[in-house]
């Protein structure tokens, strides 16, 4: 994953209603409409959330 080799660089931030990414997601080339991707936050040290937008 890209996360893991560098390549992104996103942090999620909780709150009440769910959590508030922020970052880069530099290497993303399959954007387009009705189109998916997944990604994976950090969230601190020890945990990092994994999702599907």
């Amino acid at each position: 994953m890209k996360y893991y080799a560098g390549r992104e660089n996103l942090s999620a931030e909780p709150t009440e209603g769910g959590y508030i990414l922020k970052g880069v997601l530099a290497s993303v080339s399959n954007l387009g409409e009705n189109h998916w991707f997944g990604l994976i936050a950090g969230v601190n040290e020890n945990k990092r959330n994994m999702g599907v937008i």
